[in-house]
Formats: C-alpha cells, structure tokens, sequence
C-alpha cells in the first residue's frame, strides 16, 4: 500500500495529486508540525531522520525528495502516462523541467520565504534594520533571479503546453 506523509504546510499534496491522476488507492498520514519550531514531530522523523517533506512510502520502501519520488512512482505505475518516451526530445526537457523545478527554481523561492519570515518575526526594535538587510538581498539578488528564471519558464512554454 503506498502512503503519503502529509506534513501540514509542505508540498505533499503535489504527491497526492500524482496518485490520483494515476488512479492509485493510497492512504494519507496527516502530521502535524511542532508548535515550538514548527519542524516535523518527531514520529515524522522517524520516517526521515532530516523531517523534510514529501514522504511517500510504497511497501515497506521510504521514497523520499519529490522528483524522485515522482520519477520513482511513474516508472513504477505509469505504464508510460504522464511522462514523454524515454529517450526521446520531450524527455530530456521533461528531466530537465523536473530537476530544475527542485535544484534551480525551488532554493529561491524557500530563499524568499525566509526572509519574508525574518521580517515578520523580528523582535518590533530591530525590525526596520531586517527589513533594509532583507529588503537588499531581495533586490540584489532573488527578485531579479526569480524574474530571469520565470521569465525563462514563460519563454519555454511559448514552445510547448507543458514543461
């Protein structure tokens, strides 16, 4: 039986998306984050030691980090849907789509997440000083990065209905 370890406030539900597009019965374990640091509980971790999410096991298999759990699962259950051919044009852009959505896109929006949290949590006394150090590396470096990156997603998809 595979089970989605849904971390609430994490990207499990993309698994679970998955799961239904491929018609799959699985269950869905609802965890809840620690109210002291918001990190996963610890009967989380013992699934994965680091408490990251998504968590998918199939059997008595742990699959972890989406793209290969989606990699995983698709060569495992998707008879060739929801993927191009291997081999073919499509699928290296459809790899390469896959592993630039976790490795090049993904760092920077969790980049922005975190300081936007950092301005929001600050202590009221020093939370203007935050926000000109966080309002700096935006503008220097993840806004400009974001735009390049979606600006590029957005020309690809010019050429294509799906990456």
């Amino acid at each position: 039986m595979i089970t989605v370890h849904n971390l609430d406030n994490s990207r499990s539900f993309r698994m679970i998306w998955l799961l239904e597009e491929l018609g799959l019965a699985f269950d869905i374990k609802q965890y809840t984050r620690r109210a002291d640091n918001s990190l996963a509980p610890d009967d989380y971790r013992k699934l994965h030691p680091l408490g990251k999410a998504p968590v998918v096991t199939d059997g008595d298999q742990v699959l972890v980090e989406s793209g290969a759990i989606v990699e995983t699962l698709l060569d495992r259950y998707g008879q060739g849907r929801l993927q191009p051919e291997p081999g073919s044009r499509e699928w290296v852009d459809y790899r390469y789509w896959m592993h630039a959505s976790e490795g090049s896109l993904m760092p920077l929006l969790v980049l922005k997440l975190v300081l936007n949290r950092m301005e929001s949590g600050a202590p009221f006394f020093i939370r203007p000083l935050i926000k000109v150090v966080t309002g700096k590396v935006n503008a220097m470096y993840v806004n400009p990065s974001l735009s390049k990156f979606l600006g590029f997603m957005n020309n690809a998809l010019t050429e294509s209905s799906w990456l």
